[in-house]
């Protein structure tokens, strides 16, 4: 067995690198990678989809929108446009206010 027993975004201060602590847990369900563009943190939850926070306070995140029926693997936020990894799809969204539309999606075979 290997790995974490349990599954979140764990918010660590390093301000004091030789000694981190832990500052606040978000549960997700099966976390892969993550990305910010300012004041967004995108975090792909696995099965549980795209999830869009804003980090103005990261012990009080806020989130801004869940995209839930798809498989997300990696995102990248670009400066104008974020492009996501899913199950065999690459979607593009456009950054809007306060969340993100989908513009796009390619197929990947």
């Amino acid at each position: 067995m290997c790995g974490a027993t349990e599954s979140g975004l764990f918010i660590v201060d390093i301000s004091d690198i030789s000694n981190p602590e832990l500052v606040k847990t978000y549960p997700m369900d099966g976390p892969y990678g993550l990305g910010v563009k300012d004041e967004k943190l995108f975090v792909c939850d696995g099965s549980s989809g795209l999830k869009v926070y804003d980090k103005t306070n990261v012990q009080n995140l806020v989130q801004l929108n869940h995209f839930k029926d798809i498989d997300t693997f990696d995102v990248i936020p670009l400066e104008d446009n974020l492009l996501m990894i899913g199950e065999e799809v690459l979607y593009q969204y456009e950054y809007l206010e306060n969340k993100i539309k989908l513009i796009s999606t390619f197929k990947l075979d």
